[in-house]
């Protein structure tokens, strides 16, 4: 028997129904980021860290990839510096150090640092 109680509730099922599924759709449509397309992070928009001098200018921005997962690049001084990216379940970094030589590490996991010495898992 419909009572008005059980209409009520049916139709707060539907509702609900229909805002998760306005959500999911939402959130696809903007998480979505096109191959070759590059997005400077938010982090670019803060003036105002307590970076060091040598860290001035940094610029982070995510990279859409053919794969449909994004790559973040950090740039200092026109050069990049690092590549992030998920591979499986895990993310992979890649340092890149500009001295002398060019010496490239690749890093599953940073385990600690401060503000001299990272401590890596390879």
């Amino acid at each position: 028997m419909n009572t008005p109680k059980t209409i009520f509730r049916k139709a707060v099922i539907r509702l609900i129904i229909a805002d998760l599924i306005l959500i999911a759709m939402f959130a696809l449509a903007t998480s979505c980021i096109k191959t070759g397309e590059v997005i400077p992070s938010r982090f670019n928009e803060v003036e105002n860290l307590n970076f060091p001098p040598e860290l001035k200018g940094l610029k982070i921005y995510t990279v859409g990839t053919s794969t449909g997962f994004d790559v973040k690049v950090a740039v200092l001084n026109n050069e990049i510096n690092s590549v992030t990216y998920s591979e499986g379940k895990t993310h992979e970094t890649t340092i890149i150090i500009n001295g002398n030589k060019e010496r490239v590490i690749h890093a599953k996991e940073i385990l600690s640092e401060n503000d001299s010495i990272i401590v890596i898992k390879k």
